[in-house]
């Protein structure tokens, strides 16, 4: 459940898509008032009642946030690179 202070945004998302707008619209509506994949992906959680990994898809892999895909998709391979690194050093110790 998301925190509190998304509710707001999370009820007017929830009236849009049982207003008849789609994902795309939702995402769209999203992207213009926070600029946040991370707020998105909250929302799409509780207005879609999918898990935290398929909001997360369904963020990254829009349209909507089509022009930043390939940055992001660096910055993760980049952050699981220097996880994996300092999980083998420990296991090493």
């Amino acid at each position: 459940m998301a925190p509190n202070e998304y509710k707001p945004l999370i009820d007017k998302c929830k009236q849009m898509f049982s207003d008849g707008k789609t994902t795309a619209d939702i995402l769209k509506y999203l992207r213009e008032e926070t600029n946040s994949k991370a707020t998105s992906i909250i929302v799409i959680v509780d207005v879609l009642n999918v898990s935290a990994s398929e909001a997360k898809i369904l963020v990254h892999r829009s349209e909507i946030w089509d022009d930043v895909r390939e940055r992001d998709e660096q910055l993760h391979e980049i952050f699981y690179g220097e996880l994996k690194k300092v999980s083998n050093k420990n296991k090493q110790q």
